[in-house]
C-alpha cells in the first residue's frame, strides 16, 4: 500500500549577487504534489539598487524592468503562503532557502520548512556524473532548460530533475533503497525525506538491472552468465554505489 506523497516547493531565486547580503530580484516556484507539477509562480522584485553588469548579462534582467517590479514586501505573503506547508527544494538549497527565509523574516513571516538539495540527491543517485551544476545535469538527463538563470526556468528544470531522481529511486531494488535510508541521516539537509517518499511508493516487486552478490549490488551485464558449480559471476559491467 503506497502512502500519500509529500508536497514540495521547488524554488529558484535570482539575486543581486551570490553573497549572503544579496537582494532578491526574481522568484520562481514550482509546486509538486503527488508526483505531479500542480502550480507555478514567478515574479520580479525591485531591489532598489543598480544591477551589476554581470547580473544583467546572466539573467537578462535590467534596471528599467526591475524599477517597474513590486517590492518584496508586496509579494512576501503570497510567496510564504505558497511554500509554508511544503518541503523546500532547490539546487544548492542553502543559498536560496537562507536568502528567502531572511527576506520573509523581515516581513514578519518565519519560514521553517525542511530543505532538500537536488545537488545532494543527484550525487547519491547519479554517482558517475563528473559535475552537478544544473545546466550539465539537464544535458545529461535530457531536461529542457531554454532560459538558464531566469528563476522560473531554473525552478522548472530543478523540479523535473527532482522527479527524475525520484523515478530513478523507484527503479532500484527496494532492499537497496532501504539500505540507503539507514545512512541518509548523514546527508547535509533533509534530503532523506525525498528518498523516503520514493521508497514509500515502491512496490514490493520491482524490475531493475541490478543483482545482489555477497552483499554488493551489481549491474547485470547483457551477457550475464553464471557458472553451474560455483558462485562466480562473469562479465559484470559496473557496481552500483551504496
Amino acid at each position: 500500500m503506497t502512502q500519500e506523497k509529500r508536497k514540495y516547493a521547488v524554488v529558484d531565486l535570482e539575486a543581486t549577487s551570490a553573497s549572503s547580503n544579496a537582494k532578491i530580484i526574481q522568484v520562481g516556484i514550482v509546486l509538486i504534489e503527488n508526483g505531479q507539477i500542480v502550480k507555478t509562480y514567478e515574479t520580479d522584485v525591485n531591489p532598489h539598487e543598480k544591477l551589476d553588469s554581470h547580473i544583467c548579462q546572466l539573467t537578462g534582467l535590467t534596471d528599467k524592468r526591475l524599477r517597474r517590479a513590486p517590492d518584496f514586501s508586496q509579494v512576501a505573503r503570497e510567496i510564504y503562503e505558497l511554500i509554508e506547508d511544503a518541503i523546500f527544494v532547490a539546487h544548492n538549497v542553502k543559498f536560496d532557502a537562507n536568502l528567502l527565509a531572511e527576506a520573509l523574516f523581515w516581513e514578519g513571516f518565519e519560514l521553517v520548512t525542511p530543505r532538500v538539495d537536488t545537488v545532494e540527491l543527484a550525487q547519491v543517485f547519479f554517482p558517475t556524473f563528473e559535475k552537478y551544476n544544473l545546466g550539465i545535469l539537464c544535458e545529461q538527463l535530457d531536461i529542457p532548460l531554454k532560459h538558464a538563470h531566469t528563476a522560473l526556468a531554473d525552478a522548472s528544470a530543478t523540479a523535473t530533475l527532482f522527479l527524475k531522481i525520484q523515478e530513478k529511486i523507484q527503479k532500484l531494488p527496494k532492499e537497496l533503497v532501504e539500505y540507503l535510508l539507514k545512512f541518509s541521516d548523514s546527508l547535509i539537509y533533509e534530503s532523506r525525506l525525498a528518498i523516503e517518499d520514493a521508497f514509500n511508493q515502491m512496490s514490493d516487486i520491482t524490475f531493475h538491472d541490478l543483482m545482489k552478490w555477497q552483499g554488493i549490488f551489481l549491474r547485470k551485464s547483457k551477457k550475464f552468465k553464471k557458472c553451474e558449480n560455483c558462485p562466480k559471476i562473469s562479465l559484470i559491467t559496473s557496481i552500483c554505489w551504496i
